[in-house]
């Protein structure tokens, strides 16, 4: 991803998104759990389904769970609107190279991933 930011303006479209749609497939598999339902971290339509979901059996309910799974979806919902409004924010002002700010981001969620990954949870 990092090397598509040093890519000139007039290299075909193919070469930027097939990278990017490659990622974003490596993405959707690798990070499928939040805490112990099932979310999607390259669109929000889901998520959003899951939040009124977790909401209505919460009010209608009162199931306390749901009320922290509409939270966990909550919080995910606006890390996708934080992130469209960072994305916007730096395409205007690194054009081509805001990329690089995306490939840190996926930088880091992979460390931690890993670092949780090799961290004994107990049982």
């Amino acid at each position: 991803m990092a090397t598509i930011g040093f890519l000139p303006d007039t290299v075909p479209n193919s070469f930027v998104t097939v990278p990017i749609s490659f990622v974003a497939a490596v993405q959707v598999t690798t990070f499928r759990a939040l805490v112990d339902s099932a979310y999607n971290t390259t669109m929000t339509t889901g998520n959003l389904r899951s939040l009124s979901q977790a909401l209505f059996h919460r009010i209608a309910n009162g199931n306390k769970a749901a009320g922290t799974r509409a939270i966990n979806f909550g919080s995910v919902i606006l890390g996708f609107v934080a992130g469209a409004i960072l994305g916007a924010g730096m395409s205007e002002v690194l054009e081509n190279r805001a990329v690089w700010v995306a490939a840190a981001m996926l930088v880091v969620a992979l460390l931690l991933f890993v670092i949780d990954e090799r961290v004994e949870h107990p049982r």
